[in-house]
């Protein structure tokens, strides 16, 4: 596959492989994905492999043997057939358990924040400063003045409040002095770090919540529901004797199936939203990018163009997951960090404890509690990708290998899903000209989602393979970010409670990284270096920051 210079340079991050070996992100998911690695369970693969996709039926109709509608239940092992009595689903059985291997049930309510991750390790392992190209304007140009970005809270008369972000002259982000040097002009000096790092995550969380949405819902459409060759290492336990699981083919046996529920409702469909984002317990916010020289303004994330992904159960109860919605001040986060204690190394990233995420579920709410939420997602939009049997083709291989053909079809969804025109005018300042949503994806974004998906769907093979999410207990919710604790614990070490001020920020900050069995030892070695316990353990701390995001803190005092 031919790639544009932009995307070269994105995923051509330098890496090492276990022998030592350099290489790059890009290939070594590839790899890792086809012949496995250290930590990894193997996949049997091949060029021309191909692997089926079954997704459960989209509603309880009528019995698959003798069309009854009465006393209608589902197959408990693949919801992909549903009988009117048992005596049915025994005549139906011969055939039918050649299509049904035996699934796992993987609920929503703990799995979510997974899905939530994969959302902000993309955006970590493919930073857009990495990318020459990346048209996020404050990514190439210095900043003189921005607000620091938090919720606001609202009163239903309230309109939504438009900042503005001064830029600079050009900048580099990857020049070796990174964040501290990307603010200038007046306050920058006395500006705190952690209040730096929160317009960081504002500026990259802005971006590509299309493409991200987009890859992310076919990764789970390519590894849930499909059936493929996996290296025989452990027996799964069926507790079901009357329906065994397939005999398995040595060394190699089919990797059994999924299926997303909620509760014990299975997920009938799935896809992406599009629509609008509204405010209600907080304000939505949007931020508007000024260039004084050319008296230009640009607005890169639209609350009125906005992304999420919808899921809806057998039942007919509708569930939404948005994870864009923080760009827009609205802070909902989850901890996943309990996600990333068996994965193999190269998927674990910092900041695993506060991960963007609103999950709605069915229930009523009464205008007390509706009124608590911070927002509210309008849908003028959706569409299936469970359902859309093009994607069904075009995702049929064992790896991820590009054809024409699988090519045009992903093409000719994403350019469905961006033709879709919301209906409401634009909530954004009428001073400000906002990047218009194209007719048609670019080629940039056909190699992104692309990009997104070879480094994803590794990632999500493992915790499948390792039945990880069966030890994953009650989700945990937070209102408030890992920059604010930490600029809390910053202000308790200079008020004299030294390291045990810096302790909770830092915690938070590595719990679930590499680097977290570490983390005191690491610290403790800096701030014996660094002159004193508070501020050894913040240096250690930002190099964490600096080589998590390819960025230089050295010389942050200088500047």
């Amino acid at each position: 596959m031919s790639l544009p210079d932009s995307m070269i340079s994105l995923f051509n991050s330098a890496t090492t492989r276990p022998d030592g070996t350099k290489t790059t992100l890009g290939q070594q998911a590839i790899e890792m994905l086809r012949s496995g690695g250290p930590g990894f369970t193997e996949v049997a693969t091949s060029d021309n492999e191909q692997r089926v996709i079954a997704v459960p039926l989209q509603k309880l109709d009528r019995c698959y043997v003798c069309d009854k509608r009465d006393g209608l239940r589902l197959c408990n092992s693949c919801a992909s057939a549903i009988y009117c009595s048992r005596e049915c689903q025994k005549r139906d059985w011969r055939e039918h358990k050649l299509a049904c291997a035996q699934t796992h049930q993987i609920n929503l309510k703990t799995f979510h924040p997974f899905i939530a991750y994969m959302f902000e390790y993309l955006r970590a392992r493919c930073a857009p400063h990495h990318d020459p190209d990346s048209f996020h304007p404050a990514l190439r140009r210095k900043i003189l003045k921005a607000p620091i970005p938090g919720p606001r809270k609202s009163y239903p008369t309230e309109k939504p409040i438009h900042h503005t972000i001064v830029l600079g002259d050009t900048h580099d982000m990857q020049d070796g002095r990174g964040i501290p040097a990307w603010f200038r002009g007046p306050g920058a000096r006395a500006m705190a770090h952690e209040d730096k790092m929160k317009v960081y995550h504002q500026v990259i969380r802005e971006l590509f919540a299309f493409e991200l949405t987009v890859a992310v819902s076919l990764i789970l459409l390519s590894e849930v529901y499909s059936t493929y060759l996996v290296c025989k290492d452990d027996d799964y336990d069926d507790e079901d004797e009357e329906y065994p699981d397939p005999e398995p083919t040595d060394p190699w046996e089919p990797r059994p199936c999924f299926r997303l529920e909620h509760g014990k409702s299975p997920i009938s469909d799935f896809g992406i939203a599009k629509g609008r984002i509204v405010g209600s317990a907080n304000r939505v916010q949007t931020y508007t990018y000024y260039d004084p020289k050319t008296n230009t303004r640009t607005m890169v994330h639209d609350p009125d163009n906005h992304y999420w992904m919808y899921f809806r159960t057998i039942k007919g109860e509708e569930i939404t997951l948005d994870c864009a919605g923080s760009s827009f001040g609205m802070e909902a986060y989850v901890d996943t960090s309990h996600c990333l204690e068996k994965l193999p190394e190269v998927f674990r990233i910092k900041g695993s404890t506060r991960v963007p995420a609103d999950f709605r579920t069915p229930g009523p709410l009464d205008s007390a509690s509706a009124k608590k939420q911070p927002y509210t997602l309008v849908e003028e939009h959706r569409f299936s990708v469970m359902h859309n049997t093009s994607l069904h083709e075009a995702l049929s291989t064992t790896y991820i290998r590009e054809t024409a053909h699988g090519k045009a079809i992903i093409r000719e969804f994403m350019d469905m899903v961006l033709s879709a025109s919301t209906t409401t005018p634009s909530a954004s300042s009428p001073t400000s000209t906002s990047i218009p949503a194209p007719k048609r994806c670019t080629v940039e974004q056909e190699e992104r989602v692309y990009w997104y998906r070879v480094i994803g769907s590794p990632m999500l093979s493992q915790i499948l393979s390792g039945r990880h999410w069966l030890e994953w207990g009650k989700t945990s919710l937070h209102h408030d970010n890992l920059w604010d604790i930490l600029k809390q614990d910053s202000a308790n070490g200079v008020n004299g409670q030294g390291s045990e001020g810096t302790k909770r920020g830092v915690d938070e900050f590595l719990k679930g990284s590499r680097f977290d069995p570490k983390c005191k030892e690491f610290l403790g070695a800096d701030a014996q270096e660094g002159g004193g316990p508070t501020k050894g353990g913040f240096e250690g701390l930002w190099g964490l920051v600096n080589e998590g995001m390819g960025l230089d803190w050295s010389d942050r005092c200088q500047n």
